[in-house]
């Protein structure tokens, strides 16, 4: 297996802040809403709601993993989630750091959640973070 260097931490290190920067905005509805939930969005599939693709492993697309895993160690994930229809990062919660977390999970809000929280913010720091992984490149990471 080829190492995987990322010659350019500056996508990183924005990735990282954006998403400090839009958990600081989200978890307040979080603790609120998430606690009473009665359709998690944490399950990998629902009728009601899924956010999950079948090929993923906690919402992680390869650009993410990269960056989010760069500097940090995410902690093993318990695949035997999977048969309570959990993310394998869930745990009472989500166990993978504010800066760590999926694109995917970090833009996803319920109806609930949306009422609890400023979109217009909330949109701000999405379009951030979509400019950073817009820009990065995997090929000139690949040594």
């Amino acid at each position: 297996m080829l190492p995987i260097i990322i010659n350019d931490t500056v996508f990183i290190g924005e990735y990282k802040e954006c998403l400090v920067s839009i958990q600081k905005l989200i978890l307040p509805g979080v603790r609120k809403t998430c606690p009473t939930c009665r359709i998690p969005c944490c399950k990998l599939s629902t009728p009601e709601r899924s956010i999950y693709v079948a090929s993923s492993v906690g919402g992680f697309d390869i650009t993410d993993y990269l960056l989010s895993r760069y500097d940090s160690i995410l902690p093993d994930p318990d695949y035997g989630n999977a048969e309570r229809n959990l993310c394998p990062f869930w745990k009472g919660g989500c166990i993978l750091p504010p800066d760590c977390r999926s694109y995917l999970c970090v833009q996803y809000f319920c109806d609930e959640l949306k009422s609890e929280l400023d979109m217009k913010l909330i949109s701000e720091e999405l379009r951030k973070i979509e400019s950073v992984l817009n820009g990065f490149s995997i090929a000139e990471c690949m040594v």
